[in-house]
């Protein structure tokens, strides 16, 4: 297995793929951090807000030292970001016909899915580490740090970004689950991505008419990473939901998708 996450890896840094998501991430930065407004894909801040009946934000400053809060706040795109990654790094084998070479070659089916999943997370993290990193360098350079670091900052730092990124892992799990059992690229992307807007769709449509529709929000990994922003304002009853829902995207996909992969006719 490690064989195979090696080679998948080099592959993976000898393509394009890899350098358009984060040169595309970097780009995100820059427009952030320029125009000194929270980016967002697919719904604004504000109606986020509204929907999570949470106070308004505060005015934040787009330095080196506060711009990690509008980051936390915008740490949903990577799960945009990062689905040419999971598709180059385990839908190509499909797409290529090449599965069969790693089975024959004598790998596990199980083992052969652990892989894939492991690069895909490997990803995540060298996402949101990238995303955050050039996000405070870009600030720092354009606007200083702000003076010296505040009390607590780092540790919030770790809290809200490992929180974010199990929301994120979740995803990956979730796409690696697409992967292996639709086997179609257009398939993927189309699921992956009405999973992702879907329940902010809903949210926005009926939350005038039905207030209680909020609570998708409660089980749904973007809006749970983009809640996890706003920590301090959090309940522990928010967190458990939170954690919850993170535990049944990691461990229900990855489940279902061995059992299915392992019973899968592979052509």
């Amino acid at each position: 297995m490690r064989n195979i996450i090696r080679a998948d890896i080099y592959r993976i840094i000898r393509g394009k793929a890899l350098y358009f998501s984060f040169a595309a991430l970097l780009a995100l930065n820059v427009l952030i951090v320029s125009s000194q407004e929270s980016g967002t894909i697919g719904m604004a801040m504000n109606e986020i807000d509204e929907a999570y009946d949470m106070e308004a934000t505060r005015e934040i400053p787009y330095n080196g030292a506060g711009i990690a809060e509008v980051l936390y706040m915008g740490m949903d795109n990577i799960v945009y970001f990062l689905l040419p990654l999971f598709i180059l790094a385990a839908a190509a084998m499909f797409t290529h016909q090449t599965v069969k070479n790693s089975l024959s070659a004598g790998m596990s089916r199980t083992k052969l899915y652990f892989s894939k999943l492991i690069i895909n997370a490997v990803f995540c993290l060298m996402a949101m580490l990238f995303y955050m990193l050039t996000g405070i360098l870009l600030a720092t350079a354009m606007r200083g740090f702000g003076g010296p670091v505040p009390d607590g900052y780092w540790l919030a730092t770790v809290k809200i970004c490992s929180s974010q990124l199990l929301m994120v892992l979740g995803m990956c799990s979730l796409a690696t689950f697409l992967i292996f059992t639709t086997k179609k690229t257009s398939v993927v992307i189309a699921l992956y991505i009405a999973i992702c807007f879907i329940p902010a769709i809903i949210v926005v449509s009926l939350v005038n008419a039905t207030p209680d529709i909020v609570q998708i929000y409660d089980y749904d990994l973007t809006g749970n990473i983009r809640k996890l922003s706003f920590m301090d304002a959090l309940e522990t009853a928010d967190f458990i939901k939170a954690f919850a829902t993170a535990a049944f995207y990691l461990v229900v996909p990855t489940g279902l998708g061995i059992g299915l992969f392992r019973r899968a006719e592979i052509k």
